[in-house]
């Protein structure tokens, strides 16, 4: 028996859109030996502007305050004792025949348990325990899925189910699921409204502050966290629609307006969680390829502009009002926005915002990947000014990606294949760029030596780093099916 899905529409959206998206992306990455995991053309004219107030102070500096339970769980800033670490989860595909592939749309972590979806199925692990502790199926396979937890491990995803509460091949994306990550226990799930036309590849969920919200390019709602009551819906409009939110401490709507590809703008506004009620909107400019939602607080949206991929950051105050524009360039950083193929706008995994910096890691020449320069560099651009401040430099051979801002300092990625030295996780003080050590181990050598950014899922909480396919393969020949990784996670050894 496989967790993967039989060929669907469901599947063949994913597969058209996986093309799409590998067809971008140039081919030399495959060289590199090395894992991209996490996560300028124009002024502030070109990007139109907002009819907000003209205050450009930030409030959004992250508050020291004790959390409340439904709010989104944010960096606990823990440190390991010891940077030297030990496995605390490895999962290992043995259900999948030859050739056969499964998609892994979504995992989380809290201080106890380490969760992921695969297929139709939820499951639960315990640290340093290697079988599952809880296993939930849902009706159909899972379509989309949140990074967001809150304080007291809940978390949502987005599933096909049918007519009688049984899912097919044919079924749409249309159960929404609240579920504890500690204990796979559903705490409620409804079926979405007016959702027939919803699937994988223009489905989204977030959380914010005690409120779940959906959109699926036809139509958006809002469900209260505790109870799933619904709190509101908007029905697709011809001149311009939702097409997914970014959650956390604030909600943001990204909007897709116009009725043909030649037409098409992007506008982005705050909304009140509780009522759907935009508080203030900023109008893309036109001539923007793609926009996504990189961060709510403080509000950071990226666009694409003359380019496939990302060439600019745009930050807004807490008003909606321009702030500064980052200039990225084309094909000069790892941004891996649209790189999900579960999620549509709330993607940018490889873009870390701080309260007064964003960081994003550079691409790595093929040259230095093989010389005794930096393989490549972090840069840190200021949030007010969008100039840049500071590059981190990795080492010769090993490329570095940002992950996280845990309290005052940044958590970066630094993967390894070579023998000579581990694989590590470093936190990186933005002020002065002094690095030591996270937590080092030894990972598996198809997971260091990746080579595309959408391939895996990176997870820091509570001392421990967590990586997961999103999407696992099956040898073709028979005799060489074995075990598939898929998941791995470490903690400190003591």
């Amino acid at each position: 028996m496989s967790f993967g899905p039989a060929p669907s529409p469901f599947t063949q959206s994913l597969r058209a859109a996986k093309d799409r998206k590998k067809q971008r992306v140039k081919r030399w990455l495959s060289i590199c030996g090395v894992l991209i995991v996490v996560t300028g053309v124009g002024s502030w004219f070109m990007w139109g502007g907002s009819p907000a107030a003209n205050d450009a102070k930030s409030s959004n500096a992250p508050s020291s305050a004790r959390q409340a339970p439904d709010e989104v769980s944010e960096a606990d800033g823990k440190t390991p004792v010891n940077p030297e670490a030990r496995m605390a989860v490895e999962y290992n595909d043995k259900k999948l025949k030859p050739g056969e592939s499964s998609y892994l749309p979504g995992s989380w972590a809290t201080a106890k348990t380490f969760a992921m979806a695969q297929g139709s199925t939820l499951t639960g692990y315990r640290f340093t325990q290697w079988d599952p502790v809880w296993s939930t199926r849902l009706g159909g396979a899972i379509c989309s899925t949140t990074r967001h937890v809150t304080v007291d491990g809940r978390t949502a995803v987005v599933a096909q189910s049918g007519r009688g509460g049984k899912a097919n091949a044919k079924s749409a994306c249309n159960l929404l699921v609240v579920f504890n990550v500690d204990t796979g226990k559903k705490i409620w799930q409804v079926t979405l409204p007016h959702s027939d036309d919803a699937y994988a590849t223009n489905m989204n969920v977030t959380l914010t502050r005690g409120v779940a919200v959906t959109a699926w390019g036809s139509g958006s709602a809002a469900y209260d966290l505790r109870q799933g009551k619904k709190l509101w819906e908007a029905p697709g409009k011809e001149a311009c629609n939702d097409s997914g939110f970014a959650g956390g401490r604030d909600l943001l709507a990204l909007q897709t307006c116009g009725s043909s590809d030649d037409d098409t703008s992007y506008r982005v506004q705050k909304i009140d969680r509780r009522t759907g009620k935009p508080e203030w909107t900023y109008q893309v400019g036109r001539g923007v390829g793609a926009t996504y939602l990189v961060s709510s607080n403080p509000p950071v949206i990226a666009v694409a502009a003359g380019a496939d991929s990302v060439t600019d950051l745009i930050v807004l105050d807490a008003h909606g009002k321009h702030r500064s524009t980052v200039a990225l360039g084309v094909d000069r950083y790892v941004t891996d926005c649209g790189g999900s193929l579960f999620g549509t706008v709330e993607s940018c995994d490889s873009v870390i915002v701080g309260s007064r910096q964003v960081f994003v890691g550079g691409k790595p020449s093929i040259e230095a990947l093989f010389t005794d320069r930096p393989a490549n560099s972090i840069a840190a651009f200021d949030l007010h000014s969008g100039k840049p401040v500071r590059k981190f430099k990795s080492k010769a051979r090993r490329a570095m990606y940002p992950i996280q801002v845990s309290g005052d300092r940044l958590l970066a990625f630094r993967a390894t294949d070579d023998n000579r030295a581990p694989s590590s996780v470093v936190s990186i003080d933005p002020k002065t760029g002094t690095e030591r050590p996270y937590l080092l181990f030894e990972m598996p050598a198809d997971m260091a030596a990746l080579g595309e950014p959408e391939s895996l899922d990176v997870t820091i909480s509570h001392g421990r780093v967590f990586f997961a396919f999103k999407e696992i393969h099956a040898p073709t020949k028979a005799d060489d099916s074995g075990l598939i990784p898929g998941v791995v996670g470490y903690e400190s050894a003591g």
